[in-house]
């Protein structure tokens, strides 16, 4: 063959290719390195294969030396159709690219088909003027098959494409990008369907090998897209692909006018979202007024360039509110601002278990009150019985004890022999004496005599005891008093001296029994033969209310026993772990 009869043709494949290599180029190094950058640059430089191949075949001199040629260089436009379809698949934010088996499922037929195209012989190559070597009509049935099928797959890269398109914003440079490719694919997919597909099997004529040539438009739209429209510059330039994934976070990534470029896994489960990139953030909120202070407080300072922390912000998941802790930072791509990340904690949990704590706290310390409101008004009725008490003794012994010796002091005064009288009035005023004697020592602690709880008890009882009421026996066990301190032990002894003034007016008891011991626990034992009482159905008087709130100012427990006929058995229970003290005596 005279090849100097087309070195003008040869240029034409062999200059796109050139360009289409320098696009590849800039695409798999200059670019970042993602799956999405990585498919549409490796997809370029399969054309660029396709084109040598093509300019090849005007070089060639023999039938066998153009099948060679055809058998090494086919898999450039055989895999070209995966590859297309791989790096649509991924740009339009096909979830399923995720799977596993996917590759497997997009690249095992192709694959296959190159195997049976290399293994059929096709050997219908014939020589051309123009173009060197080409198909003619009378294939095999698996060279129709693999020439049917890249116009097909094209086809379908082409409609993924327009159809994103025209599912994004008009004017947003996403919409464009698609856009341009897909057109940039169609005229050479076009003219190839009809000139390399349709002339040899359908119109039985040679092939008219214009679709590597043609390629240059779609070699122009890529240098149009990358340089004019910034393809490949927002969610590419992150890296974040993968990581974002492994986030148990909110992740957005945010575009310029305010659609998402971005979601990981966890944001699509939350916001219930499928495919959802280039969707509308305002979808996420709330109300149209959570919407705007979000962009006014967040999206903007971010985008100026701000990092912002700890905002709290409101999203709308279905029928629920998230509360969440959001971060944002500015994307930055060749020092322009390309977008804004934003990274949100859902807290909404956490804030239910705060609010939760602080109503806890709140009836706490509703509680609280109320117990010190009672132990008041039990110390305030306490006080107020005790005056009414003294009044009375005062009033009604004392008081009427001395009006006895003042009138005898006065008859002594009136009669001669008045020595009777002053007598009588001596012994008068000696009961006095003993009741003054008898209520001052039922309101003065025992502190002032040096005794220890047990001696004081003793005397307490004794003196309980000459009223001939009842008798009283008193049992200590195992009692370390070093282990107690004086503030409990008053308590004990102002507890065994309210329950004995509750017996002598209440229960007409014959015997009373105190016990004291201590083992894990310091235990008050205080029982009687008395007529008792219905203990469920009877209320706390004042005197058990006061002996109550004494115990429980130690951590102690009162229980209190009884049935009508059966006497009453008071039981009162102290923790041990007492701090010590150097003596034994209340202080």
């Amino acid at each position: 063959m005279d090849l100097t009869a087309f070195p003008f043709l040869s240029l034409l494949f062999l200059l796109p290719a050139l360009i289409n290599l320098g696009i590849a180029a800039y695409i798999l190094f200059a670019l970042p390195r993602i799956r999405t950058v990585d498919l549409f640059g490796i997809c370029v430089l399969a054309l660029c294969i396709w084109q040598i191949e093509e300019a090849g075949y005007m070089f060639l001199g023999s039938r066998e030396a153009a099948f060679a040629w055809s058998k090494t260089f086919c898999f450039s436009w055989i895999m070209i159709n995966p590859i297309a379809l791989h790096f649509a698949c991924s740009y339009t934010g096909r979830k399923f690219t995720e799977k596993r088996l996917f590759p497997v499922a997009l690249y095992l037929p192709y694959l296959l088909l190159h195997g049976f195209y290399v293994a059929s012989g096709n050997n219908n190559l014939q020589p051309d003027a123009a173009w060197g070597w080409v198909i003619a009509p009378g294939g095999s049935a698996i060279q129709a098959v693999t020439l049917w099928m890249m116009p097909f797959t094209m086809f379908v890269v082409i409609g993924m494409l327009l159809r994103m398109a025209f599912r994004l914003p008009r004017r947003s440079k996403e919409r464009t990008q698609a856009l341009v490719i897909a057109f940039g694919i169609l005229i050479p997919t076009l003219i190839g369907f009809v000139t390399q597909v349709l002339f040899p099997l359908v119109f039985a004529i040679r092939e008219m090998p214009l679709s590597p040539l043609l390629v240059t438009f779609f070699s122009l739209s890529t240098i149009v897209a990358l340089r004019r429209f910034r393809l490949f510059d927002i969610s590419e330039a992150l890296q974040l692909e993968t990581v974002l994934h492994q986030f148990h976070n909110i992740v957005l990534v945010v575009l310029p006018n305010r659609t998402v470029r971005s979601l990981n896994k966890f944001t699509t489960r939350i916001f219930g979202l499928e495919g959802g990139a280039y969707m509308p953030l305002e979808r996420c909120f709330p109300t149209e007024e959570a919407a705007t202070d979000f962009f006014e407080q967040v999206f903007e300072p971010a985008f100026e360039g701000h990092s912002l922390r700890n905002n709290m912000v409101s999203f709308r998941a279905g029928d629920r509110m998230i509360e969440t802790l959001v971060a944002a930072e500015p994307v930055r791509h060749r020092n322009e601002a390309s977008g804004v990340l934003i990274v949100a904690s859902d807290i909404t949990e956490y804030l239910h278990v705060v609010e939760a704590r602080k109503e806890a706290e709140k009836q706490l310390e509703e509680t609280r009150l109320q117990q010190h409101r009672e132990i008041t008004e039990a110390v305030l009725v306490a006080q107020e019985n005790e005056r009414r008490i003294i009044g009375a003794e005062l009033h009604d012994n004392v008081n009427q004890i001395l009006t006895s010796a003042k009138l005898y002091m006065g008859l002594a005064a009136t009669e001669r022999e008045g020595a009777p009288f002053l007598q009588q009035a001596t012994g008068i005023i000696g009961v006095a004496m003993q009741e003054v004697r008898k209520l001052s020592h039922a309101l003065i602690p025992p502190s002032w005599s040096g005794e220890t709880l047990v001696e004081a008890l003793r005397h307490l009882l004794s003196a309980a005891e000459q009223g001939k009421l009842f008798t009283v026996h008193l049992d200590v066990q195992r009692f370390e008093e070093e282990r107690v301190s004086s503030k409990l032990k008053l308590t004990i002894y102002r507890i065994v001296q309210e329950q004995l003034n509750n017996i002598v007016k209440h229960a007409q008891a014959k015997t009373v029994r105190v016990s004291l011991r201590q083992d894990d626990a310091l235990v008050l034992h205080i029982t009687d033969d008395g007529i008792g009482f219905e203990s469920e159905s009877r209320s706390f008087g004042v005197g058990l209310r006061n002996m109550e709130t004494r115990a429980q100012l130690h951590e102690g427990r009162l229980l209190l026993r009884s049935s009508p006929g059966k006497g009453c058995q008071l039981e009162v229970t102290f923790p041990s772990g007492q701090p010590p003290r150097s003596a034994g005596v209340l202080q």
